[in-house]
């Protein structure tokens, strides 16, 4: 810092000059800086508090099983009354069914992915008439990255853990399709609920922001984009559906053979 010129050295006294190289294309007015406590505690402190207490009780719970089973990534069947009677369901709508009940936890990444895509991909669409195109690209960029890799590994997940059950459909003459509808479909009206809550979240997110942190600046009023959702939803569907497709395509690849010698 000492061989920095005194007006970009790190300081109390360079913080405003920041904010007015950040804000050189004039997009937001020059207004002072205040803290908003309870925005940094609605949206930082409590969303990471939530995971972290989620993460605690999902390792205290795999922590109670036996050491041998945590290794071996044998699950834990437990006998259970149930309600409703699946028997006298076709066999393709019961597997589908305990797919998702043996995978509980998968059922909320894979809606968090469709959520991510959902809200990141709506939100960088209003920050082009709110901000600018590079805060929009970091928005869209981390947005993706997210959903992506957490329905990848999800999706990767689900089919690992059904590799026996897929090469016993593959015996018996069920096709890729119809393996991949059974394992992978059940997850598909959960997606769709994250999207729908990942609009939410994002219109939510701008109003409050827009309403508190810009209160008494002269800023357009940002209302609900049906543009953005429509363009949005197909751009879901299409992607979700051709990740659905790969997977398919992956268990069409899977042998007996190759899951009898593990």
């Amino acid at each position: 810092n000492t061989h920095l010129p005194s007006a970009v050295r790190p300081s109390c006294s360079a913080t405003p000059p920041f904010y007015a190289v950040q804000n050189a294309e004039g997009i937001f007015p020059d207004v002072p800086v205040h803290i908003h406590l309870d925005l940094f505690l609605l949206l930082v402190l409590l969303p990471a508090a939530a995971f972290a207490l989620l993460s605690i009780l999902y390792a205290d719970l795999i922590l109670k099983r036996p050491v041998l089973d945590v290794i071996r990534e044998k699950r834990e069947h437990r006998t259970k009354h149930k309600k409703k009677d699946d028997s006298t369901l076709p066999f393709l709508q019961t597997l589908k069914r305990s797919t998702v009940r043996d995978k509980k936890l998968l059922v909320f990444f894979i809606a968090f992915s469709a959520f991510c895509f959902s809200a990141m991909t709506q939100m960088s669409m209003s920050m082009l008439d709110l901000s600018s195109e590079s805060f929009a690209g970091m928005i869209l960029s981390i947005g993706l990255i997210l959903a992506f890799v957490t329905l990848f590994l999800s999706l990767s997940a689900v089919v690992k853990g059904n590799t026996k059950t897929i090469a016993m459909m593959r015996v018996f003459g069920y096709d890729e399709r119809t393996c991949g509808r059974a394992i992978l479909g059940g997850y598909r009206p959960f997606s769709y609920l994250g999207f729908a809550l990942g609009t939410i979240y994002q219109y939510a997110l701008l109003k409050l922001v827009l309403t508190f942190v810009f209160e008494g600046v002269d800023i357009p009023e940002y209302n609900f984009d049906w543009k953005a959702l429509c363009i949005t939803l197909v751009l879901f569907l299409l992607t979700y559906e051709l990740v659905l497709l790969f997977y398919a395509k992956a268990i069409g690849k899977l042998s007996l053979k190759s899951v009898m010698a593990e």
